[in-house]
């Protein structure tokens, strides 16, 4: 699952966001680096089907607009659903 945030064209230097899955239904297995640092969560959390994920940048050019800002791949419940 792609995750994006939408800055309205302004830059985006901080972004912040919680995921919740039902664990009996699916589990958050990983996140995946889209950017040149990749997110930081809790390892720990990925179990417990929530999880938040953030990142910062102090570079001098920032992106704007939508901007993907994770990849987060679910495993479903073994039936091919989510």
């Amino acid at each position: 699952m792609d995750i994006y945030a939408d800055t309205g064209g302004k830059p985006l230097a901080a972004w912040q966001i919680e995921l919740e899955c039902d664990p009996a239904k699916a589990k958050i297995v990983g996140v995946e680096s889209v950017g040149k640092k990749p997110p930081y969560y809790d390892p720990a959390a990925l179990m417990g089907g929530r999880i938040i994920l953030a990142n910062f940048s102090t570079e001098q050019t920032l992106p704007s607009g939508r901007v993907l800002v994770a990849r987060v791949p679910p495993a479903g419940d073994g039936r091919g659903r989510l």
